[in-house]
């Protein structure tokens, strides 16, 4: 909305935004690094390699997605925490509890930000315990205030505070496996199995949880150097340990994948150069850094060529809805002739109302996938839809981008008795006779 004072277009107004986080991301993780490491351009220097240098995060900055200012908000809040706890100021305090707000907002997920923020208030802080109860009793309402009156607004407009079923679909093995997969890929691109995945992430786990144990043993109390790492630890076991809960029991869908995880891979690519920069000074052991050094190399030569590619093919063909693949589009343009009165259902309704800027309706679904149980209005929901394809609507079943394969495809043939097919090359499109 800010964005639509420069530019009306809601999707210029999309890549400004875009743009502007990125931007944003990259100055605060370098900032964050040289903040915590005691003013090193090395260690900064390092975190703005690891994080740069990424397919995936390049890719994540060219979505209208929640990730990137979610990212801006956590890192943010955890700086303002770590400073709070140095400087006893509670501007920061308040500020870092704004930012986790307005992070809980972008994205439920958000909500493990309580854990560092009652960590940093009722066990690093050092306060009389009667003003750690207040910290908390303050932080804690502050960063719940805006999730608060969003639940209240959800709960008076639908009666349903979230749009989430409980049921028990315990994660499973190849959930962790990609979680495992995925984390990898941030940092070394290109690990040959699943036995190399893990050493190198128990690899860089146990580095930062010693730097961080000897950090915190021989620096100052209140030193940046080990209370920022720390806290991004506890954010991130906590984001993870969410994560796993809400697929296990409030979303099945979710997946582990580089999106989901982008958060904590850009946290962790703050906290290790500064953790590791700080244990190799204080110990006067020169060799750790280079150690560190020589891997952030490694990960950068693995990963550079993902990431050019992944920039080479934005600019050349998009991302998205105005990649080529939906703006040229086959069956798009078929549906764009359709008289406007048409109604429409589709799997890709949310790609026709951005290409076309015209309603369509989603398919019925048989399953409540987030929940993994059978849905109980789908017969009905069927029947409805089919009683309007009798009386002109259409069904555009995509394959672009992978929205579709062959079986769903038949699977929406066969919905409608009576129903022709006309083959596209993206897809089909499903009526009864042409009109």
């Amino acid at each position: 909305a800010a964005a639509g004072v420069v530019d009306r277009s809601l999707l210029d107004a999309a890549r400004l935004v875009a743009a502007l986080c990125f931007g944003t991301n990259t100055l605060l993780v370098g900032a964050a690094a040289y903040a915590a490491s005691g003013r090193r351009w090395r260690a900064a220097a390092v975190a703005v390699l690891l994080f740069t240098v990424s397919g995936p995060v390049l890719n994540l900055h060219a979505m209208a997605w929640s990730e990137a200012p979610f990212f801006s908000c956590v890192l943010g809040g955890l700086l303002a925490l770590a400073v709070w706890l140095t400087t006893a100021d509670r501007r920061y305090l308040i500020g870092a509890s704004i930012g986790f707000g307005v992070a809980i907002m972008f994205r439920y997920a958000g909500l493990p930000l309580f854990l560092p923020l009652f960590v940093a208030t009722l066990w690093l802080s050092g306060s009389a315990w009667p003003r750690r109860v207040a910290d908390t009793v303050l932080a804690g309402a502050v960063a719940a205030l805006p999730l608060a009156i969003w639940l209240g607004h959800n709960a008076l407009g639908s009666s349903h505070a979230t749009d989430r079923v409980l049921a028990v679909h315990i994660v499973g093995a190849d959930a962790l496996l990609q979680m495992l997969g995925t984390l990898c890929g941030f940092f070394f691109d290109g690990a040959s199995s699943q036995w190399l995945e893990g050493i190198i992430i128990v690899a860089i786990a146990t580095a930062l949880l010693w730097a961080i144990w000897r950090g915190r043993r021989f620096a100052p109390v209140g030193d940046l150097s080990w209370m920022l790492p720390l806290l991004g630890v506890v954010w991130v076991v906590g984001y993870v340990a969410f994560l796993l809960i809400s697929i296990s029991f409030a979303d099945a869908t979710t997946p582990l994948d580089e999106r989901i995880l982008f958060p904590a891979f850009g946290v962790l690519a703050v906290c290790l150069p500064v953790a590791l920069s700080q244990v190799s000074s204080r110990l006067n052991r020169p060799v750790i850094w280079w150690g560190v050094v020589a891997a952030a190399l490694i990960s950068t030569a693995t990963r550079s060529a993902a990431a050019i590619q992944t920039i080479g093919d934005i600019h050349r063909t998009g991302e998205g809805f105005v990649a080529d693949d939906w703006q040229q589009s086959e069956l798009m343009a078929v549906v764009r002739r359709l008289p406007g009165a048409t109604q429409v259902y589709s799997n890709s309704q949310d790609a026709i109302a951005f290409v076309l800027h015209r309603p369509a309706a989603w398919l019925p679904d048989p399953l409540i996938w987030e929940a993994m149980q059978p849905n109980p209005q789908y017969e009905q929901d069927r029947s409805a839809m089919c009683e309007q394809v009798a009386d002109g609507a259409v069904i555009a079943f995509f394959t672009t981008q992978g929205t579709g394969d062959p079986w769903q495809q038949g699977e929406a043939v066969a919905m409608c008795p009576g129903t022709t097919v006309e083959q596209h090359a993206d897809g089909v499109l499903i009526r009864i006779s042409a009109h």
